[in-house]
Formats: C-alpha cells, sequence, structure tokens
C-alpha cells in the first residue's frame, strides 16, 4: 500500500491499521511518494491489549532521565532533520529520538533508559531508519543480557515492532539505542514504547525480521557496552 498524507489521518490512525514493514523506492518514477508501507489491518488481531508499566513516548521529559552518548544527547526531534528524508511516525505522537544529526548518517552514538520493571506480556515499540542488525537499533538489556532487538525497514516510516516478554516478567530490565556505523542508512529512529497485558486470542502469525531475539554487538565492542550501563 502506498503511504499518502490523507490516507494517515483517515485510515491507518483512525481505522487502527498498523505499519510492519516499508520499502524506500530509490530514484523513484513509478509511485506518487518514495515510501511503501505494509499495513496489519486490525481484524487479523483479536487480542485485547491492556496497557500497564514503564512506557517511552517522548512527549513529556524526552531524554531527560537517559544516560546519552554522542548523537543522543541531542536526540530528540519532531521530524525529519536537514538533509533526511521526510519522516513518517504513525503513532501520532509529536516527538521522536533519532540517531541522524548534524553529520547525518555520520554520527554515532547511544542512550539507555533508566531501568523499570517488566510488567506487561508484550513490549511495542515504532522503529524506523536502517536495517542493520547489531551496527543500529533498539535493545532490551535484562540483568546485563541482550534480550530482545529491533530494527527499522531501511525506511524512515516508523514501523511496529512487538517483543514476547512474559517470559522476562519481574527483573528490572532497560532499553538501549544504539549507532554504531556511518554507512548508508546507519541510523534509528524510535518512538512510542509501550507495555500491555495480553486478554484473548494468539498473536497475529508475522514472521519476524530480524529474529526477535538477542544480537550481540562485535566482541571489542562488548565489554565497553556492559561496562558503560549505568550502575543498578
Amino acid at each position: 500500500m502506498e503511504y499518502s498524507s490523507g490516507w494517515h489521518e483517515r485510515v491507518i490512525l483512525r481505522g487502527r491499521y498498523l505499519p510492519i514493514f516499508a520499502l524506500t523506492l530509490n530514484a523513484n518514477n513509478i509511485s506518487a511518494t518514495d515510501n511503501l508501507v505494509v499495513y496489519r489491518p486490525p481484524w487479523t488481531d483479536r487480542r485485547r491489549l491492556i496497557p500497564v508499566g514503564q512506557s517511552f513516548n517522548f512527549e513529556q521529559g524526552g531524554l531527560a532521565a537517559w544516560t546519552t552518548e554522542g548523537v543522543f544527547r541531542d536526540g530528540l526531534t519532531d521530524g525529519a532533520r536537514e538533509g533526511q528524508r521526510t519522516v513518517v511516525d504513525l503513532g501520532g505522537g509529536g516527538w521522536l529520538v533519532s540517531s541522524w544529526g548534524l553529520q547525518g548518517d555520520a554520527d554515532r552514538g547511544r542512550a539507555v533508559s533508566p531501568p523499570f520493571e517488566i510488567e506487561g506480556d508484550v513490549i511495542t515499540l515504532r522503529v524506523g531508519g536502517g536495517r542493520l542488525p547489531g551496527e543500529v537499533g533498539v535493545r532490551l538489556w535484562v540483568e546485563d543480557r541482550i534480550v530482545r532487538t529491533a530494527v527499522g525497514s531501511q525506511s524512515e516510516v516508523l514501523v511496529q515492532r512487538e517483543w514476547d516478554v512474559r517470559d522476562l516478567r519481574g527483573p528490572s530490565a532497560r532499553l538501549e539505542l544504539f549507532d554504531h556505523t556511518s554507512v548508508a542508512w546507519g541510523h534509528v529512529l524510535l518512538d512510542e514504547v509501550h507495555q500491555f497485558r495480553v486478554e484473548g486470542g494468539p498473536a497475529p502469525r508475522l514472521r519476524d525480521f530480524p529474529a526477535a531475539g538477542p544480537q550481540e554487538p562485535a566482541a571489542s565492542r562488548r565489554a565497553a557496552e556492559q561496562e558503560g550501563l549505568p550502575e543498578k
């Protein structure tokens, strides 16, 4: 399906369609926009999602309580920055976190959330930017272990990701945004992180991309990152 601003307001938000994959058309000469987006219609998900616990939507307080390095020290934005394609955030929020800085993809950095308790069955998040597992993305840490990872779709459209965290409930956790690369699409966008308790049927059958499990950083980086995590 093709994205357009009129469609977004009338169908996507009000109709509860969820963007789950996006494709950026390079040298586009066939479509009115550069973004092709795959949506999940609401009738494919029969669950009832009940908000619980800590969430992050960056509307109030932003990254003030986060530990930030590099480009994430100025990571809040309300849209695209200079030289960046149009950012499409279908979550409806006004602010998001971005590692596209003054140098574009060349900027790098890391941001770690304050600790929070996992209370839900699932954590949902909207992620955009590069599809570069291990180099740029979002990770969930529990007790100094990477337990879940999410990346974008090589697009500035923020797509829905979902982590099943039923086996992780209870321990203290942290979110990490990381950008370790300066190559094309070497940036990450994040918005609308929420926890939900699930009632009803099973989750929609969707293929994860990338795999929802942990993706370790390079060995030379692993020790530095673990050392750099805030004290518990």
